[in-house]
């Protein structure tokens, strides 16, 4: 899931950790899993952890739904007094033979179902903007709202700074970690503002594909950001490192640059794969929108 890479890709490059890379990755999902449910239920006695089996194939949508409706399929831990008891709570499920780290489970459904389940199912449904949304498609892909859900703890179907004079509700605040869209839809008529989701606490974004139903991620193994605008005004080129890495994959990631000349001409030319929906999406974000892309030596990537 796209929207937890991001903030794994978040925490593992903040700073140096003494500890293996295994042990690495258990300490900073645990913590993304727990920031997530956070901003979907604050009060942590109405945070809801669920665990059972979720049937693989096409009609995996619906046994979830089943799931949401008949809650009797599945083990509940819920009434929790404090921040330490759902740690130790989400502890014994990630580490638990046949917990939600178990290699082709039912982790990742039972965290969504848990999400939704402490947010409230009729406050999702509230949340959302278009009344034909859903979280999952029919596909099985997971959509906008799902991942804003994950990304703010709301399933609004829209990503620019909410607007109170609007009747479409967007993001209300910056978040950890951001989304970025290359492509043109609704959102981009020129009246929208959408800093909150382009400019995170940390250097790590989803980049979503809205006709694709495709999510992948897009991060910085060291945050430049601050020092950008200080560089740029003292002249010459500067060079922005991101990591494409598409989890849903078994491709590699690759190292794609954003090169920004302080005289703005650098991006008045249209370098090669700068159609790439994740050209577009990297020079969306508007310190650097002036920048253009350098695949270093990599080949451009396509949308599947």
């Amino acid at each position: 899931m796209a929207a937890i890479q991001a903030y794994l890709c978040g925490y593992f490059f903040e700073k140096e950790a003494y500890m293996d890379t295994e042990e690495k990755q258990r300490t900073y999902l645990k913590k993304a899993l727990l920031a997530i449910l956070n901003k979907a239920q604050p009060q942590v006695r109405h945070i809801l952890l669920v665990h059972g089996l979720v049937g693989k194939g096409s009609d995996a949508n619906r046994r979830v739904q089943h799931l949401m409706s008949d809650q009797s399929h599945f083990y509940q831990w819920s009434g929790f007094s404090s921040t330490d008891e759902v740690e130790r709570c989400m502890d014994a499920l990630l580490d638990a033979e046949g917990g939600w780290c178990q290699d082709r489970g039912s982790g990742l459904w039972c965290f969504l179902v848990s999400v939704v389940l402490s947010r409230g199912s009729a406050a999702v449904g509230k949340d959302m903007d278009v009344t034909s949304s859903a979280l999952i498609h029919e596909d099985g892909s997971g959509s906008l709202e799902l991942c804003n859900l994950l990304l703010t703890g709301r399933a609004v179907s829209f990503t620019f700074n909410h607007d109170s004079s609007s009747h479409q509700r967007g993001y209300t605040s910056s978040t950890l970690v951001g989304i970025l869209s290359g492509e043109t839809n609704e959102e981009d008529d020129g009246d929208h503002v959408r800093t909150f989701a382009t400019d995170p606490y940390y250097p790590s974004w989803v980049i979503h594909c809205n006709q694709k139903r495709y999510f992948s991620n897009v991060f910085m193994k060291k945050d430049l950001r601050k020092t950008f605008q200080q560089k740029k005004k003292l002249g010459g080129d500067i060079t922005l490192e991101f990591v494409y890495w598409d989890c849903a994959t078994e491709d590699d990631a690759i190292e794609v640059s954003v090169v920004v000349s302080s005289t703005g001409l650098l991006g008045k030319r249209r370098g090669v794969g700068s159609s790439s929906f994740v050209a577009k999406a990297l020079l969306s974000i508007p310190q650097w929108a002036d920048g253009t892309i350098d695949w270093c030596g990599n080949t451009p990537v396509r949308a599947p």
